[in-house]
């Protein structure tokens, strides 16, 4: 059974079905729109996400994200704490605000759901 869950883990195609439950599950806590349009995962010290979506509650993009890149130390051999050795965004668009009536920023209502 180990086998199968460690063969799985690194099959991208589950890893994008993965991301698109993680995203539909956050999307329904946060009431607006979050998309992963693609993931993959090496070996466990390398992530990259493609076509990061997420959209404020007044449905306008608080964040897209063309390609996120992550790469951490060995996780799984390594007796220390994980290092995060380099995150790279490209493509990348950030829409943060807040109107001059209100004191909230426009993407508050994630912390306060989270």
């Amino acid at each position: 059974m180990l086998l199968t869950v460690v063969i799985l883990v690194n099959y991208t195609p589950f890893q994008n079905y993965l991301a698109q439950k993680a995203a539909k599950i956050l999307s329904d806590k946060i009431k607006t729109k979050v998309e992963i349009a693609h993931i993959r995962i090496d070996f466990l010290n390398h992530l990259l996400i493609q076509g990061v979506l997420v959209e404020d509650q007044a449905k306008d993009t608080l964040l897209y994200a063309g390609e996120l890149q992550v790469r951490l130390s060995d996780i799984i051999f390594s007796k220390d704490v994980p290092t995060i050795h380099y995150v790279g965004l490209q493509n990348t668009y950030a829409h943060l605000y807040r109107t001059p009536v209100s004191k909230e920023w426009n993407y508050q209502f994630i912390a306060d759901a989270l």
